[in-house]
């Protein structure tokens, strides 16, 4: 949130309401979590409220439904959604970042064995580091959305570029990680197909913005004319 307040800046987007909506977005998330717990488990609730309190609660629904407060708030805000983008695609990477470390420092669980010099002891051997290689990929994509903002490009172009590479980085840093289901058939596990998902959303922004583009330049060329 404190970085939001410098990228908000470089693309002339308020900060304060920047910073408003990452304050709706987190007590919203803690507080939809928490709801979500107590209306699936209501019984146990009754009987041990506390202990049910400090499960861990933020699940997908939970994450959809905070989407759609915030999303809300950027609506009543009138707040112009390309450039806040832009503004908050260094601070997921930031975030991804500090999650990363955590479970870096928490000890590695799920990579690959391995035996380059690098890695790491576990429970069934050395493994591949993949915490570790989350958390550089995350601090790369960040610095290189930082600057790109310096250059101040088009709206939309950080958040796209954010979504590529952050969806690049997933399924590349998911094929050092021991998979979901050992005896699958899917191609992919779920972590990279989020990953798709994301390449596909940036892909799908550079195509609208490119083609805003090409409509601007006839319509400059038009007037000209």
């Amino acid at each position: 949130m404190a970085l939001s307040q410098k990228t908000a800046r470089m693309v002339e987007v308020d900060p304060g309401a920047v910073w408003d909506l990452g304050m709706v977005t987190v007590f919203s998330a803690y507080a939809i979590s928490r709801i979500l717990l107590v209306a699936s488990n209501v019984r146990t609730f009754l009987e041990y409220p506390l202990l049910v309190l400090e499960l861990p609660s933020l699940t997908t629904g939970g994450m959809l439904l905070t989407a759609l407060v915030s999303a809300g708030y950027v609506r009543y805000r009138r707040l112009k959604v390309l450039p806040l983008l832009d503004a908050l695609a260094p601070c997921a990477a930031l975030l991804w970042v500090f999650l990363s470390a955590g479970w870096a420092v928490n000890g590695t669980r799920d990579g690959m064995p391995a035996v380059v010099p690098w890695s790491v002891p576990s429970g069934y051997g050395r493994v591949h580091p993949v915490e570790v290689y989350r958390l550089v990929a995350a601090l790369t994509v960040c610095g290189f959305l930082l600057a790109a903002l310096r250059l101040r490009p088009r709206e939309g172009r950080a958040a796209w570029w954010g979504f590529l590479l952050g969806g690049v980085a997933l399924v590349v840093a998911d094929f050092f990680r021991l998979p979901d289901e050992l005896f699958s058939a899917a191609w992919l596990d779920r972590v990279q197909w989020a990953g798709v998902a994301m390449m596909a959303v940036g892909g799908g922004m550079l195509v609208v913005g490119a083609a805003g583009a090409a409509s601007e330049v006839e319509r400059g060329a038009g007037d000209a004319f």
